[in-house]
């Protein structure tokens, strides 16, 4: 297949991709967006497509790794602790006692803890965490809310498990 015909193919078959991208972003404007960076991923991957393959759920799946990947991104700039401030804080002397000293390690270790955590896990428990409803999380993993909820459970439990030698 030449570079224009995989160009034409995937131009047609990305018109597919408005409502799907439209479950997931909830908006219009980070449809568009989504969808542009879809096709932009699925041009610059050319080579990787298998003829005879379906366009359409290649395409999809390009999306749907491209939005749990955004999404992380964000979350992850929007969740870690800065180290710096980590340290400003270890070294203001108002509050400089034990129990605020344990609070801000039992924060490191849960940030360690949760950078470890499977995506799989991960993904539902952060959307849980910026006020995302079970069913919404749900429709936009493509999962069932049984699922969701077991997968929130499950990171719970290996954050609380990180803990349990920390006094807070």
């Amino acid at each position: 297949m030449t570079t224009i015909e995989f160009n034409i193919l995937v131009n047609k078959a990305s018109q597919s991709l408005k409502y799907p991208a439209l479950k997931f972003t909830g908006n219009q404007n980070d449809a568009n967006d989504l969808i542009k960076e879809t096709v932009s991923k699925a041009l610059d991957n050319m080579t990787k497509f298998e003829g005879g393959t379906n366009i359409k759920a290649w395409l999809y799946m390009i999306m749907k790794n491209t939005f749990i990947n955004n999404y992380q991104k964000i979350e992850k700039k929007e969740s870690l602790i800065n180290p710096k401030e980590v340290e400003g804080l270890l070294n203001n002397s108002s509050i400089n006692t034990d129990d605020e000293n344990a609070s801000i390690f039992a924060m490191v270790e849960i940030n360690k803890t949760f950078e470890k955590l499977d995506d799989v896990f991960k993904v539902p428990f952060v959307m849980l965490y910026s006020g995302f409803k079970y069913e919404e999380i749900a429709k936009k993993l493509s999962l069932s809310i049984d699922t969701v909820k077991n997968r929130i459970h499950v990171a719970r439990q290996i954050l609380m498990d990180s803990l349990k030698d920390c006094k807070v």
